[in-house]
């Protein structure tokens, strides 16, 4: 009886397990359209920026600034649509900007005219300086990197550039006891988060942070330093980790 009962449980279990896998066969995950943004988009990219920063201090992008975006670098406001509606998109400027140069410290809004890339937007410059990203749909932020790093082969610069957030910090810094970690403590970190995600901590404590290990995630990306007070970052403790990504087709003259 027993046994009888037993191969009853296994055929049900089984059936459940078929029954399972063709219906995750069946999902089909959305499409997601990567393009250029136009001005009738602001409305529904309104929308997604109120979604993404949704319960943090950051501010979202006006129409002002999107509409000056679109008239400064068109080419460089792109955005991911599902189903009509934007879930996400990247921005940046074409500047002169050395990823390594540790003199380089400017923060974020003399970087880029207070973010909106009047004055600072130079297309004669070495870099494609990327500030501005933000997604509501987890495959749409990669997207949207792979597409900067076309752009970046497009424009033929030697690099795809920036200083972006670390919110985990914040409790890395607590986990040590400090405040006001130095700049040897915050590059410690960044170094902890680059070799979790380039697979170099075998058998260590793993390391990961919401944004920095997911630009280091894309191929070809790495990181080059830390910069103080780069933006007002309460979990980032205002630094910033400069990224960037090298333009394999890049042949200097």
């Amino acid at each position: 009886m027993e046994q009888a009962v037993s191969e009853k449980v296994l055929v049900e279990n089984r059936v459940r397990l078929l029954l399972f896998s063709k219906e995750k066969q069946q999902r089909v995950e959305p499409e997601v359209i990567i393009r250029t943004a136009k001005l009738e988009d602001y409305p529904s990219f309104m929308k997604m920026e109120q979604k993404a920063w949704q319960g943090s201090d950051f501010d979202i992008i006006s129409e002002r600034m999107f509409n000056i975006w679109l008239e400064v670098f068109p080419e460089g406001l792109i955005v991911a649509e599902i189903d009509g509606k934007i879930c996400g998109h990247i921005y940046g400027q074409i500047c002169d900007f050395d990823p390594f140069d540790e003199e380089e410290n400017e923060d974020l809004y003399v970087m880029t005219d207070d973010m909106y890339t009047w004055q600072t937007h130079n297309p004669q410059g070495n870099c494609l300086y990327l500030f501005s990203l933000s997604a509501t749909y987890p495959s749409a932020g990669r997207k949207l990197m792979r597409e900067y790093i076309n752009l970046l082969n497009k424009t033929g610069k030697p690099y795809c550039s920036g200083a972006v957030r670390m919110p985990g910090l914040f409790k890395y810094a607590q986990a040590i006891g400090k405040t006001a970690p130095s700049k040897e403590e915050v590059n410690e970190y960044a170094l902890l988060v680059h070799d979790t995600i380039k697979r170099k901590r075998k058998g260590k404590t793993k390391y990961f942070d919401p944004v920095l290990s997911a630009y280091l995630s894309i191929p070809g990306s790495d990181y080059s330093r830390v910069v103080e007070n780069f933006f007002h970052d309460q979990q980032s403790l205002n630094w910033g980790c400069v990224i960037y990504y090298r333009n394999e087709f890049y042949h200097e003259n």
